[in-house]
């Protein structure tokens, strides 16, 4: 009988107190405060047991931005949204508003399937 500790296995609920603290404590100078705050203890307990080890990385504020707003003309366009004012909106040309809006239709495209889900790819 294997009796490694299986975190998603066991009922997390009856140890997550004292494993979070001793996380917390071992690793203060993380960002494990600010996971804990975003995913509570339990689904932080199973985040950190499914990405162990792993590399996580985590786009720029500036990439946030321009991805939000490169989704919001496309779901604009999409509903029949207004070219010229969204490139007033986002201080950009009629024409890089039209390119923004065809290179995220295809990429959208690529992954959506026919109930307009998106699909994890890979």
């Amino acid at each position: 009988m294997n009796e490694r500790l299986q975190l998603l296995d066991l009922d997390v609920v009856q140890y997550v107190d004292a494993l979070t603290v001793l996380l917390l404590r071992q690793y203060e100078a993380t960002h494990l405060p600010d996971l804990l705050s975003v995913f509570g203890p339990e689904k932080l307990t199973k985040f950190l047991t499914l990405f162990a080890g792993t590399t996580i990385q985590v786009p720029s504020t500036e990439v946030l931005y321009k991805l939000a707003r490169e989704a919001d003309i496309y779901t604009t366009m999409r509903k029949g949204g207004d070219v010229a004012r969204l490139a007033r909106r986002y201080d950009m040309s009629q024409a890089e508003v039209l390119q923004v809006n065809a290179r995220v239709a295809r990429l959208v495209d690529e992954v959506v399937d026919g109930g307009g889900k998106v699909e994890k790819q890979g």
